[in-house]
């Protein structure tokens, strides 16, 4: 039982991992949009794949967790 509830509140946490991924990523394409240095266009075009990224490690983690729940 102690496992199972650990293994619920990591799940809850990968969920919030592939939002804030998605969050991040949404706000800097429109931060893109707002800015006119190359530089810092550039910057936010990193924090979107760094976002993406983070989105795949929570659905990893999403993924390993729901298959220890359901085993």
């Amino acid at each position: 039982m102690d496992v199972l509830v650990s293994a619920k509140g990591f799940k809850v946490l990968s969920w919030f991992i592939i939002f804030a991924g998605f969050f991040i990523a949404i706000v800097s394409q429109l931060l893109i949009k707002s800015v006119g240095d190359k530089f810092s266009k550039n910057a936010l075009r990193l924090i979107g794949i760094i976002s993406v990224f983070l989105m795949f490690i929570g659905y990893i983690i999403l993924d390993d967790i729901t298959k220890l729940i359901i085993n």
